[in-house]
C-alpha cells in the first residue's frame, strides 16, 4: 500500500463571481441522464486504478488530477438549452462527499469545442479558457455550483468541453458524484499521479472514457438585437491613492447600458467609473461590455491596471507663511519635515499544498509557485523563504535535507540542518537577498544526501513560503503646481522670495507642494502657500460746502483690507483714535468744519504705507457787510480804507456805490465827492441774499499853521510832531532836515478841526527857539517858546477848533515882504510892508 501523509487542515472555499447574467431569469437545466456514480475509496483502500473509481470532478485520492469532459451539442439541445443561450453555470452533484477536502489550486475550464470527443488513450484535446480558480475547494453533498468568470455564448451546434485540474502535496479521498455511463463517445479523459505539483499536468490515466459526470447547465436565454463592438482602456499606470479611470469605448454601433467588473469585487454601470482612491490591491484585470437598452451585450473586452506604490506623505511643520506688499520674509518660510523611514510592507506568497516530499539523493524540484511582481516603486529590504514543519522521517537525518530554489531566484541547495537526527525542524528561514521586485515563477529544489531505503519519503516540508519585506522610499521635493508643474527646490526649507525670485511688489498667493516622490513619480504634493498680503488703503470723501444756516455734511473713510481696522484721523478736534473698526467704511456724521485726513491705518494683515488724500467741510456765513460809520476829512488828508471803518465784521469782496467810484475800498478827498457811500455784500455760495452797510463822508477845512524855527547855527532841524489829543494821532510832521546857516526856517503844514500837541520826538538844540502860529495875516500865535538848553522835549498843547488865540494875543503882519530885522528882548522885529510889527 502506498504511503501518504494527509493534510494538515483544509483550505478555505473561495468563489469569485466575475459578472451578471444576461438580465434574464437563469435557468439551471440537466444535461443527460445519471445512471450511477462513481465507486468510493477511503484512504484505507487500493482500488484508486479501478475503472469505478473515477471519472469525477472531485478526486483527492492523488495529489495531482486533470480531466475533460465533452458534452454533445445533441445532448445540450435535447435538455432543453436553447440556441444563443449564455452559459453562466456549471454544476456537479456529490451523493457523498466521502471524505474529500481542500482540494489545493482546484482549477475550473470552460468553453465550446469543435472537437466530438476527447483524446484517445486519456489524451486532451485543447483546453478551454479557465473560468473559476484556481483556489482551495471542498466538495458538499448536492449541487456544487462554479459561476464563469467569463459566460459564453453556445450557438446550438458547437459541443462543450469541461476541464477540472488540481495539484498539491497531500491527499484526501475522491467525492462521490452522479455520472452517465454508456456513451458512444469518448466522454472524458483523466490522469491522475502523486508527487507532481504542476498544475493541469498530463499523468497517469484512469477510468472509463465512455462516460462523464452529469452535468447542469446555468444559462440564460439568448438575447435579441445587435451587440456593439466594444474595447476598454484605463489611465494607468497609477499610484496608489490617487483617482483610476476606466475607459469603455464604444467601437462601433450603439450603447446605453454598461457593466464593468475588476479584482476585490469591483463592479460599476457607468461607462467610464472613477476609482478614487484605489489601493494596490486594485491592480489586475478589469472587463468591460455593453449594450442598446435589451440588445445583446457585447463581448467582454478587457485592460490590465498597473498599480504603483506611493511613499508616504511628508509633513509641513509650518505650510503657510506671509508678508506684506514690499516687505521681506524672514525665518524659514515653508518648512517640510521631510520624508520619514518608510513602513516597511510584507508579502507572503505561499507555495501550494502541503507534506511537500524529499526522496533520493537527486535535486529534483518538489513544488512551483508563481510570485506576483511588486507593485511599482518598491524596494525590497529582505527577502526570506521561510519553511514550516519540515520532519525527517527516522532513520534519516536533518541534516541530510537540502533545499534550494530556481527559475527566478536561484538558490543552490545546501543543507538546512547541522542535526544528525531525525525529527522535526519547527521553522527554518533560509535568506533570499537580491530577490527580484518582478514577477516569475519560483521553484522549490530539493535533495537527501542519503538515501534510506527503509523509508519513502526521506523527508517532507510542511508548508512552505516566500516573505518579501519591501518599502516605498521616497526623494524629497517641492513642486509648483499640484499636478505636473516643476520642481523648484529639493531643501526642505522654502523661501519663495530668496530661492525662486518671487517678488514682494503687488500682491499675490503661491502655492508650492512638498512631495516624497517614488522613482516612478508617484507621491502626495502637500500644499504650502506664501501669501503677499495687501497693504490696506484709505480714501476720504464727503464734506463739502455748507451755508451756514444748512445741515452740516458727512465725512466718509473707505478702506480696502481685511477687518477690523485700526486707524487714526485728524480733524478739527485733533487726531481721533478708532480700534476695531469691522466694516469697510467709518462716516462722521455732521462733520464739524475744518480739514479731515487718515493718519494711520492697520488692518488685520498690514499696515498702510500710503493714504488717499483729505476732504474738508466749508462752512459759508451770511452776508455781513458791517457796521454803518461816518468819515470825516479834510481836502489835504491821504486816502482812508472804508471797509475798515465798518468794523472788525466787515466781509470783504463786496462792492460800493456813492457819489464816486471807489477804488480799492479808499475814499481819497483829493479825487472824490463826500457823501453816502454804500457797501453791498453779496452771499457767497451755497448761501443767498445781500447785506449793506454805509459811510457817511464829510470833509472839514483845513487850518493852515506856519511852526518857524530860529537856529543858532547850522545844523540839523529839530524833528516835530503834531498829533491829537487823546488819541495820539499823527496830524503833522517834519523837519530833521540839515539847514545850513543860522537864522529862521519856516515849516508850512496845517491840521484839520480838533485839540492838538506839539511834540519834538528828538532832541533840540540849544538855543533854538521856534513859534508855532496859525497863517496869514493877522495870524494867530499857538505857542511860542524858546528851547531851553539841553531840553530835549517841548510839549504844548493848543485848539484851532474854535481859533482861539495865543496867551500872548495876537500878532498882527501887515501885508508885505515879511523879513526880521532883529531881535531884542526874546521879541522878534519884523519888516513887513511898511511897518515894523513886534511879536509880543
Amino acid at each position: 500500500m502506498r504511503w501518504k501523509m494527509p493534510p494538515l487542515g483544509m483550505a478555505l472555499f473561495a468563489l469569485l463571481l466575475l459578472m451578471a447574467t444576461m438580465g434574464h431569469a437563469q435557468t439551471f437545466t440537466p444535461i443527460g441522464s445519471a445512471n450511477g456514480s462513481n465507486s468510493g475509496n477511503s484512504v484505507s483502500t487500493s482500488t484508486a486504478t479501478s475503472v469505478e473509481v473515477y471519472p469525477t470532478p472531485f478526486m483527492h485520492y492523488y495529489e495531482n488530477g486533470r480531466a475533460q469532459y465533452v458534452y454533445r451539442a445533441a445532448e445540450i439541445s435535447a435538455a432543453g438549452v436553447p440556441a444563443g443561450s449564455v452559459i453562466n453555470n456549471i454544476r456537479w452533484n456529490v451523493t457523498d462527499a466521502n471524505g474529500a477536502s481542500g482540494i489545493p489550486n482546484y482549477t475550473v475550464k470552460a468553453g465550446t469545442t469543435g472537437s466530438t470527443q476527447t483524446g484517445t488513450n486519456n489524451g486532451f484535446i485543447t483546453s478551454p479558457a479557465t473560468q473559476w480558480g484556481p483556489a482551495t475547494y471542498t466538495p458538499t453533498t448536492g449541487a456544487n455550483t462554479f459561476a464563469l468568470a467569463t459566460p459564453f455564448v453556445w450557438n446550438g451546434s458547437t459541443n462543450i468541453v469541461i476541464e477540472i485540474c488540481h495539484a498539491g502535496s497531500g491527499f484526501t479521498s475522491n467525492a462521490i458524484v452522479s455520472w452517465q455511463s454508456g456513451l458512444s463517445y469518448r466522454g472524458c479523459s483523466q490522469t491522475r499521479a502523486d508527487g507532481n505539483t504542476t498544475v493541469c499536468a498530463t499523468t497517469t490515466g484512469a477510468g472509463n472514457q465512455n462516460r462523464h459526470p452529469w452535468l447542469t447547465l446555468g444559462w440564460s436565454p439568448p438575447c435579441t438585437g445587435t451587440a456593439p463592438n466594444v474595447s476598454a482602456s484605463n489611465s494607468g499606470p497609477t499610484c496608489a491613492g490617487f483617482p483610476l479611470t476606466l475607459t469603455g469605448t464604444i467601437t462601433s454601433g450603439s450603447a446605453n447600458n454598461y457593466e464593468w467588473t475588476g479584482p476585490n469585487g469591483f463592479t460599476s454601470t457607468a461607462q467610464n467609473p472613477t476609482i478614487p482612491s484605489p489601493a494596490l490591491n486594485a491592480a489586475g484585470t478589469y472587463q468591460f461590455r455593453a449594450r442598446l437598452n435589451t440588445d445583446c451585450w457585447s463581448t467582454w473586452a478587457s485592460t490590465t491596471v498597473t498599480m504603483n506604490g506611493t511613499p508616504a506623505a511628508t509633513t509641513l511643520s509650518q505650510s503657510s507663511f506671509s508678508v506684506c506688499v514690499g516687505e521681506t520674509p524672514f525665518g524659514d518660510g515653508l518648512l517640510s519635515t521631510g520624508c520619514a523611514t518608510p513602513a516597511t510592507l510584507t508579502r507572503n506568497t505561499v507555495f501550494p499544498g502541503s507534506n511537500h516530499a524529499i526522496e533520493g539523493t537527486a535535486e529534483y524540484t518538489t513544488v512551483s509557485v508563481d510570485v506576483p511582481a511588486l507593485p511599482g516603486g518598491a524596494v525590497i529590504t529582505s527577502a526570506t523563504l521561510i519553511l514550516s514543519n519540515v520532519v525527517a522521517n527516522s532513520p534519516s537525518w536533518q541534516s541530510e535535507i537540502n533545499v534550494g530554489t530556481s527559475g527566478m531566484y536561484s538558490l543552490a541547495p545546501a543543507p538546512i540542518s547541522a542535526d544528525e537526527s531525525p525529527g522535526t525542524i519547527a521553522s527554518v528561514s533560509i535568506p533570499m537577498p537580491g530577490f527580484p521586485a518582478t514577477s516569475g515563477t519560483l521553484n522549490l529544489r530539493v535533495f537527501d544526501s542519503f538515501n534510506d531505503g527503509s523509508v519513502n519519503p526521506d523527508a517532507t516540508i510542511g508548508t512552505a513560503l516566500v516573505e518579501v519585506q519591501y518599502e516605498f522610499p521616497g526623494t524629497f521635493k517641492w513642486y509648483d503646481a499640484a499636478v505636473g508643474g516643476s520642481v523648484v527646490s529639493t531643501s526642505l526649507a522654502l523661501d519663495p522670495v530668496a530661492d525662486l525670485g518671487v517678488s514682494t511688489a503687488t500682491p499675490g498667493v503661491y502655492t508650492y507642494y512638498a512631495v516624497c516622490e517614488s522613482s516612478l513619480g508617484c507621491g502626495v504634493r502637500v500644499p504650502g502657500t506664501f501669501t503677499v498680503n495687501p497693504r490696506p488703503t484709505g480714501t476720504a470723501s464727503g464734506g463739502g460746502t455748507v451755508c451756514v444756516s444748512d445741515a452740516l455734511p458727512n465725512v466718509t473713510f473707505n478702506f480696502t483690507g481685511t477687518p477690523p481696522y485700526d486707524f487714526e484721523y485728524s480733524g478739527p478736534s485733533g487726531n481721533i483714535p478708532v480700534l476695531g473698526h469691522n466694516s469697510n467704511s467709518f462716516t462722521i456724521t455732521n462733520a464739524a468744519a475744518g480739514t479731515y485726513s487718515l493718519s494711520t491705518l492697520n488692518d488685520q494683515l498690514c499696515s498702510a504705507t500710503s493714504l488717499g488724500g483729505n476732504v474738508s467741510v466749508n462752512v459759508v456765513q451770511l452776508p455781513n457787510a458791517g457796521t454803518d460809520n461816518t468819515l470825516v476829512t479834510t481836502s489835504t488828508s491821504l486816502p482812508t480804507n472804508m471797509l475798515s471803518l465798518l468794523g472788525p465784521n466787515a466781509q470783504v469782496g463786496g462792492s460800493w456805490s456813492g457819489p464816486s467810484p471807489v477804488v480799492g475800498d479808499l475814499y481819497d478827498p483829493a479825487t472824490m465827492d463826500e457823501g453816502v457811500y454804500t457797501y453791498t455784500k453779496n452771499a457767497d455760495a451755497p448761501c443767498s441774499g445781500s447785506d449793506e452797510a454805509t459811510i457817511e463822508v464829510s470833509e472839514v477845512p483845513i487850518t493852515a499853521l506856519v511852526l518857524e524855527f530860529v537856529m543858532p547855527s547850522f545844523g540839523m532841524l529839530p524833528t516835530w510832531e503834531l498829533r491829537e489829543v487823546g488819541t495820539d494821532a499823527l496830524a503833522a510832521s517834519g523837519g530833521g532836515n540839515f539847514v545850513p546857516f543860522a537864522g529862521i526856517h519856516v515849516n508850512n503844514t496845517g491840521v484839520p478841526p480838533g485839540n492838538f500837541y506839539l511834540t519834538f520826538p528828538g532832541s533840540v538844540a540849544p538855543a533854538t527857539k521856534y513859534t508855532l502860529r496859525t497863517a496869514g495875516n493877522p495870524g494867530i500865535r499857538l505857542i511860542e517858546n524858546v528851547a531851553a538848553a539841553g531840553t530835549a522835549h517841548q510839549v504844548a498843547e493848543f485848539a484851532v477848533t474854535p481859533p482861539a488865540p495865543s496867551t500872548e494875543g495876537t500878532v498882527q503882519i501887515p501885508v508885505g515882504p515879511t523879513e526880521l530885522l532883529f531881535t531884542s528882548c526874546d521879541k522878534y522885529f519884523w519888516k513887513k510892508g511898511e511897518f515894523i510889527v513886534v511879536n509880543e
